[in-house]
């Protein structure tokens, strides 16, 4: 505070040069190459020195100043600083790639509309980030920019990194997501059943495949996968995929091979409530009355001979 106070008396009697001294013996004092950034910036400003004001702002927004970063993208609108902003914060993210130079640079540029250059930034930076951290923030970038693909990218590599194999899969089911958020549905369709092959006997990763087929119409490689799923699954889970296959058949119309599918299960509990229940809602769903009643009046008949 007091190298603060001192550098200001002399700018406020326009002594610059000695504002200047105080905040290189604080920067000196405090091994903090970036302290006072913004000071030194305006004060540099106040010399007319506008490429020295730039350096000193990209610093400091570098650093973590929103003062340095704010007035930076104020200078950045003028075009005689604008060519100076540019070449400050290329070659910031030139010499150390940082987050925070990186960051700076995406800002810069979104400011000045140069779309191209940040959709090629974006895209070097997340095949070359090794962190999840930053790859998150880039594609967070990415999505409010509105680079889809980058987006996409930068959700494969965040589970490609993953060294946890349910993180890993986690992160593979939330990119699929985002595929078919983008309406590219067959590129989702390859993630999830992809992961489905490589991981048929995990649960979260059956249901979310399922799902996904499921709430995109494509009825079929749900049942598929389901079916294939209950080969795999104990006795109990094994009859519970069947069911919901059996259920999906019959909300697509393909009441023979629910019926198929049914009758596997009640062959094994021909008493069961929600067996007895999906079979009927077959002959229901088909507009079949007069199969709905003969079904059901065979059930009666079990029902009446059965000990229970």
């Amino acid at each position: 505070a007091a190298y603060h106070t001192t550098a200001t008396v002399y700018w406020d009697y326009y002594r610059y040069d000695d504002a200047l001294r105080w905040i290189a013996a604080a920067r000196r004092k405090f091994d903090n190459p970036a302290l006072f950034a913004y000071q030194a910036g305006a004060i540099y400003e106040g010399k007319r020195n506008f490429d020295a004001a730039v350096r000193e702002y990209t610093a400091g927004a570098i650093d973590g100043q929103e003062s340095a970063q704010r007035r930076l993208l104020r200078l950045a609108s003028r075009p005689a600083a604008k060519p100076l902003v540019d070449r400050a914060t290329q070659a910031a993210v030139n010499r150390d790639p940082s987050p925070p130079a990186v960051s700076l640079r995406i800002a810069v540029l979104d400011a000045l509309q140069r779309r191209s250059d940040l959709e090629s930034l974006l895209q070097a930076r997340v095949e070359a980030e090794k962190s999840s951290a930053e790859l998150s923030a880039l594609q967070e970038d990415a999505r409010r920019l509105g680079f889809d693909r980058i987006e996409e990218r930068a959700g494969e590599r965040l589970a490609a990194l993953s060294n946890d194999p349910v993180e890993k899969m986690r992160l593979t089911l939330v990119n699929a997501r985002l595929l078919e958020s983008k309406k590219d549905l067959p590129g989702a369709a390859r993630v999830v059943d992809t992961l489905y092959r490589d991981h048929p006997l995990i649960l979260g990763v059956i249901r979310g495949a399922v799902d996904f087929h499921a709430r995109n119409h494509q009825p079929d490689p749900a049942i598929d996968l389901l079916l294939d799923a209950a080969k795999h699954a104990r006795s109990d889970l094994a009859a519970q995929f069947t069911l919901e296959a059996a259920r999906i058949a019959t909300g697509a119309a393909e009441y023979d091979r629910a019926r198929t599918l049914l009758t596997s299960l009640l062959t094994a509990d021909p008493l069961r409530a929600d067996y007895l229940s999906a079979m009927a809602d077959t002959y229901l769903r088909a507009g079949d009355d007069r199969g709905f009643r003969d079904y059901q009046l065979a059930v009666i008949q079990k029902l009446k001979q059965s000990p229970l």
